[in-house]
């Protein structure tokens, strides 16, 4: 092994460590001034971190994936990823309550006396009524996902909507900020009657008081 080869070696693995400890003092950094603002910024700001850790470690140390761009399904998993990393933990926990909550009714101890098997107890009378209030919860987080998209489209290169957006109030391009306000706005219209509709499939009791109202 020459000292070239030597000296090349030694300057990768360097840059290498010179980068992880950029990457990890940007997380520091973000999560400390999120938490000193608003919980909601350092919600985004973990969002940024965990975006870079993905990038660093499997684009990167790992190549797994690209670094970013699109063309491939394998540019699509750091980013959904990632977006989906900010609420994750959230509805675990909502899941987990809802469900502990569904399992103590009165109308769950009925089916199991009645010699239901607990497979069918709980895909035909927990399940449902659980996914509620968290089908509710997404509705209303919405507005939040597309705000953190626009982090993760920043980071991963993604030519999505929200980076237009970004790019179009840099530019002060009226028209196209505009489009993007409406767009939003139908979005999350549209996303809040598909939310009532599938609470009316998984809760017969919103069918039958949509029925008496009728």
């Amino acid at each position: 092994m020459t000292a070239g080869s030597l000296d090349s070696s030694a300057v990768a693995s360097a840059e290498r460590r010179l980068l992880a400890g950029a990457v990890l003092l940007a997380f520091a950094a973000y999560v400390v001034l999120g938490w000193s603002v608003t919980p909601e910024l350092s919600t985004q700001s973990l969002l940024y971190g965990a975006a870079l850790l993905l990038l660093f470690w499997f684009s990167f140390k790992l190549p797994i994936f690209p670094l970013g761009g699109v063309g491939t399904p394998a540019h699509l998993v750091l980013p959904a990823l990632t977006a989906g990393l900010g609420g994750a933990a959230w509805y675990a926990r909502m899941a987990r309550s809802s469900t502990l909550d569904v399992l103590t009714a009165d109308y769950v101890r009925t089916a199991r006396a009645k010699g239901l098997t607990d497979r069918r107890v709980l895909l035909r009378h927990v399940l449902p009524n659980a996914l509620n209030p968290i089908v509710t919860m997404a509705g209303m987080d919405i507005p939040w996902f597309v705000g953190g998209v626009v982090l993760v489209e920043q980071v991963f290169a993604w030519p999505g909507i929200g980076r237009m957006a970004v790019e179009a109030i840099i530019q002060v391009d009226i028209p196209l900020i505009m489009g993007t306000v409406i767009f939003t706005a139908v979005l999350v219209v549209i996303s809040s009657i598909l939310i009532d509709l599938v609470q009316g499939i998984i809760d017969p009791r919103i069918r039958r008081a949509t029925g008496h109202a009728s």
